[in-house]
Order: structure tokens, then C-alpha cells, then sequence
């Protein structure tokens, strides 16, 4: 950002492996390559590969891929049920999403808090490699004293405006006493006190009855002790360094030697010029017939294979970046090839590595999410008109992420699974509804499971009705002229002058489907009357003559055990 550093060594040498980390991410690292690449490289080689290869990038990729957890916005709700309009959260969540970035690639980031008569609340991200003499308290993790490098534009004499840096030093570590104040960084680190130039207002700029207001958290990658993690995954970075190195020598040898080499020996091409040095360069005029001089009687032209096998050398360096991946907290598993052909070298984190790392994910990020929703109650509560009794607690906010779901290849993994081990007798099938649906108790699976299966039955019986409708409406009518059929006859034994009730015809698939639905009664899952009244329904068949397929199901029996 500047040339202006810390005064502690310590925040030195962590601004120099954060701000590398944040310059990958951002795609300011060309220069950090560089340097890479004149470490590894023989001057002699290096200075043939005229340009840096910054396309394979671990680290943005690895992080970007992992950065999930604000990709859909959060649901958020307070304890007492305060109404969270005016903490203006639809402009915190979107700006998250670099929070994320930040903290997968440099392990923590902040966001800066501000209210203002005209905007109300506003957010910010503000990346580690800008802030120094952080103190949080002990106990609480909670951010007391910082300083602030950034950015100011003054208006000088003549109307123009120039930037200058500026450090905002606040501190709360004596709460009766609160520090803010405005310093400019002037060469060899002297500071000068610019407060009243850039800032109007009167003592520390936020406080409520409770005391000062410190409007910086600080989020991190992992629940812990400390304050920053610098260091934690440089693997990954220094892995990143390389492979630009790599990439950048594949790149320079599929230009010079990934194809066949021709080499003209003991002669001479007419029409050229020739250059000495560390390069020997042979420029060929397009205005003349190439001829060869042969300068001792022995010219001749030979071929050597090509240096160098892009598509080998290219697969080798595909893999060692996806080696990298252990690097940043997945396993080789977890990573795969991209498949298509636009990206065909991509890295792809598979969705049960996302799930791990968001699961890692959750509880530092809520609970910097609670402190920033309480720190912005606070402001509200403070400075907005009409507005109070926010909760100022963090743990007073319920936050909940966006879970990752299965992607359509594990969903159809997991259902054959599931199908094989409960047809092989491993897994008892209520065993299966419960993993499928967590926090059901065996009663509620077994249920549900037996009104799914009716369900089903039912719209098999259903299916098979309308398909034996069809079949009827499609028989060939009666053509023209031809007698109708006689009234059939009254079965023996039938009230004189009636018909006989004609006979119920049941296909196969209908005679499954109405066992189906005795069955059910038969085993508790259906009442008796919904039974009855689903055969008539579905088979369109007297009401009377539904009890009777039914008989003494539902009375009082109970189908036999099966013997042991």
C-alpha cells in the first residue's frame, strides 16, 4: 500500500508475509514471482523467459474455492426479537465475502465499523497487513488499542487535493480515558499529529452509557489465543511462489523447445545476420531465397527432438499443485481436476472438502459476526434517532450459515449405498431414515415410513386405474346396425327381475395395489373406513363391496407373525 512501515519488529515482518499473501489474492504478485523466479533460477536462464506466468495461482484458488460461507446470506435473529432494520445488515453480508477471502488466505482481517447521521451504519473490510500495536483483552479477545494505517486526502492551498498516509490511533484500555487520535507518517517513521486537520469532532468519536466504543473486530481462521497468525500455512504461499517458477519455465520451453530442433552444422544461411552473446540470435530476411553456404565441404543438416513434453511437464506441474492442497487444510481427496475444456489444468475442491473447511469456518467467524451485530447495536442504540434496546451482547444474536448440500453425483452415491446395505441386511431401513433425516426418533421414522409406503401404494393403485379407464375408452364401439347386446341374465339364485352385480375384474397391477391398501390397514398404517374408502375411490367398486374385499381387516385382526 505504501513505504510507510510499523515501528515494532514484530508487526514488521508480519506485514511483509501478510501483505505478500494479500497482494496474491488481490492479483498484485507479479513482483513477488519475480523474485522467485531470479532465487531459483540460474541468472543465465531466467533471463530468457522474458515474462512471468501468474495464471496458476494455489493460494487464490484454494481460498476462493473454500470462501463459502457468505456466499448466501446468513440468517440472523435476535433473542428479544428486535427488529435488525436498522443495523443495515444487507450492507455488511455482501462485503463479507472479502472478510472470507482474507482470513482463508492471511488467517485474520478485520472489519471497520462506522454510523453517520446521513448513511447510519456502515462496514468495511480492513486486511491485517494495514493495522499494527493491536491489544486485545485477555479474556474477551476483543480488540482495546490499535493503529490504523490508511489513507487521507488533503486539500492544500490552491484547491488541489494530495493523499496522504495517516495512522487512526484508538484506545480504549482505559475506559474513562479513550484515545483517538490522527498522525501523518512522514519519512524515517517520525509521526505528526494531524487530528485537528481531519477530524472535527470533539474527544473520541463513539460512546454509549456503557463507555467507548471500539469500531474494529477482528476475525480468524481458527478459534484460539492469539492475536495473529502470520506464519500458519506459508507452505501454501511459498508453494504458489514455486509453482509461478514452474510455470513459467514450462511456458518459455513450449515457445523454444517444444518441437523438433533443426541445426544447420558446418554452414552458412545467405540473407541473415547472426548476434554473439548469452542468446545467440539468427535473424532470417523475409526478402531473399534461403540458401545455405557451405563453408568446408561438409554443411549438413541435422534434427533433434523436441527439449521439452508440454503435455507430461504439464500434467507434473498440475499435480504439484494439487499437492498443495494439504497445505490448505484439505486432503489429496478432497481435490480434483477441472473437467472442462476451457479450464482443463483448474483444481476443483470437491464438495465434502467444503463442508470440512466451512465447518472449521463456523464458530470463529460467529462469533465475530455477534461482536460486529453487538458493536453495531451499540452505535445504533447511541446515535440513531428512535432507535433502542438492540441487544448489545454478541451472545444475544442467533446467526446461521448457509450449509453446503450434496452435489448430485454424492446424493446418488449415498442412495446406492444406502439401497445396498439395507438389501444386504447391514442397515435396518428405519436406520437409514433416521441418518437421512437427523433428530427423528424410531417411532416418528417408522410413520413416516409406513405413510410413504401407503402414499406410494396408493398412486400405483391410482396409475393402474387410469391406465385400465384408457384401455376401456379405447375398445372398438358397436358398429352401425349390429343388435345391441342383451341385459345379462340374473345369475341363478339372484331375486327375480334383477340383474346380477357384474363381476369385479382386476388386473395385476391392480390387484397388487388393492392387497397394498389391506396390507396397510391390516398393520395399523391405515384406518379401516380411509381403507374402504380408497378402494372405491381408486377402483370405482360399491362402497359395500369394498367392505367385503376388506372382511375382517380392521375388526380386531391382526395378520400372523411371520414363523421364526
Amino acid at each position: 500500500m505504501s513505504n510507510v512501515k510499523p515501528r515494532s519488529k514484530y508487526d514488521r515482518e508480519r506485514w511483509e508475509e501478510t501483505g505478500r499473501r494479500h497482494r496474491m489474492v488481490t492479483g498484485d504478485w507479479r513482483r513477488d514471482a519475480e523474485e522467485r523466479i531470479l532465487e531459483f533460477f540460474d541468472p543465465d536462464v531466467s533471463v530468457v523467459f522474458r515474462s512471468v506466468d501468474l495464471s496458476h495461482n494455489a493460494l487464490k484458488v484454494y481460498s476462493s474455492q473454500l470462501n463459502t460461507l457468505y456466499k448466501t446470506t446468513p440468517a440472523v435473529a435476535a433473542l428479544n426479537g428486535s427488529d435488525l432494520d436498522a443495523l443495515k445488515l444487507g450492507r455488511l453480508w455482501p462485503q463479507q465475502q472479502q472478510t472470507g477471502l482474507l482470513v482463508l488466505a492471511c488467517n485474520e482481517a478485520l472489519v471497520r465499523l462506522d454510523w453517520s447521521e446521513r448513511g447510519g451504519m456502515r462496514y468495511r473490510t480492513v486486511a491485517a497487513d494495514s493495522v499494527a500495536s493491536v491489544v486485545t483483552d485477555p479474556e474477551t479477545g476483543e480488540i482495546i488499542a490499535i493503529e490504523h494505517l490508511q489513507p487521507r486526502q488533503r486539500v492544500k492551498d490552491d484547491g488541489t487535493e494530495e493523499e496522504v498516509m495517516c495512522w487512526d490511533v484508538w484506545d480504549t484500555r482505559d475506559p474513562a480515558d479513550p484515545v483517538f487520535r490522527i498522525e501523518e507518517a512522514k519519512g524515517g517513521g517520525e509521526r505528526v499529529d494531524v487530528t485537528a486537520e481531519f477530524y472535527d469532532g470533539d474527544g473520541y468519536p463513539y460512546a454509549d452509557a456503557d463507555g467507548p466504543i471500539m469500531p474494529y473486530v477482528l476475525y480468524h481462521r481458527r478459534v484460539g489465543q492469539h492475536t495473529f497468525a502470520p506464519f500458519e500455512g506459508s507452505e501454501l504461499v511459498h508453494g504458489t511462489l514455486q509453482s509461478a517458477a514452474y510455470w513459467t519455465f514450462w511456458g518459455a520451453g513450449l515457445r523454444d523447445a517444444g518441437y523438433p530442433i533443426r541445426v544447420l552444422i558446418n554452414g552458412a544461411i545467405q540473407g541473415t545476420t547472426q548476434e554473439q552473446g548469452a542468446q545467440e540470435k539468427l535473424t532470417i530476411s523475409p526478402f531473399h531465397i534461403q540458401r545455405v553456404t557451405d563453408v568446408n565441404g561438409s554443411a549438413r543438416l541435422e534434427q533433434f527432438g523436441s527439449g521439452v513434453e508440454p503435455a507430461s511437464f504439464g500434467d507434473a506441474l498440475t499435480s504439484y499443485d494439487m499437492s498443495l492442497a494439504v497445505h490448505a487444510g484439505l486432503s489429496p481427496a478432497d481435490v480434483a481436476k477441472g473437467g472442462s475444456g476451457q479450464s482443463g489444468y483448474a483444481i476443483v475442491v470437491k464438495q465434502q472438502g467444503l463442508r470440512d473447511i466451512q465447518a472449521g469456518l463456523v464458530p470463529p467467524s460467529r462469533q465475530a459476526d455477534q461482536l460486529t451485530l453487538a458493536t453495531a447495536a451499540r452505535l445504533v442504540n447511541a446515535y440513531q434517532d428512535g432507535v433502542s434496546g438492540l441487544p448489545v451482547e454478541p451472545e444475544e444474536y442467533l446467526i446461521e450459515y448457509h450449509q453446503i448440500g450434496e452435489s448430485d453425483q454424492e446424493r446418488q452415491a449415498r442412495v446406492a449405498a444406502d439401497v445396498a446395505e439395507t438389501e444386504a441386511g447391514y442397515r435396518h431401513p428405519i436406520e437409514g431414515w433416521i441418518a437421512r433425516h437427523p433428530g427423528t426418533t424410531e417411532e416418528e421414522a417408522m410413520a413416516a415410513m409406513l405413510e410413504a409406503a401407503g402414499f406410494k401404494r396408493a398412486l400405483l393403485a391410482q396409475s393402474a386405474v387410469e391406465v385400465s379407464a384408457e384401455a376401456s375408452t379405447e375398445a372398438e364401439a358397436p358398429e352401425a346396425g349390429t343388435p345391441e347386446e342383451a341385459p345379462p341374465e340374473a345369475e341363478a339364485g339372484a331375486p327375480e327381475g334383477e340383474a346380477a352385480a357384474p363381476a369385479l375384474a382386476l388386473n395385476g397391477a391392480q390387484v397388487t395395489a388393492a392387497q397394498g391398501i389391506v396390507e396397510s390397514v391390516a398393520n395399523g398404517a391405515l384406518p379401516r373406513e380411509t381403507g374402504v374408502k380408497m378402494l372405491v375411490t381408486f377402483f370405482n367398486i360399491g362402497e359395500d363391496v369394498a367392505d367385503t374385499l376388506m372382511g375382517a381387516v380392521g375388526k380386531g385382526f391382526r395378520p400372523a407373525a411371520p414363523p421364526e
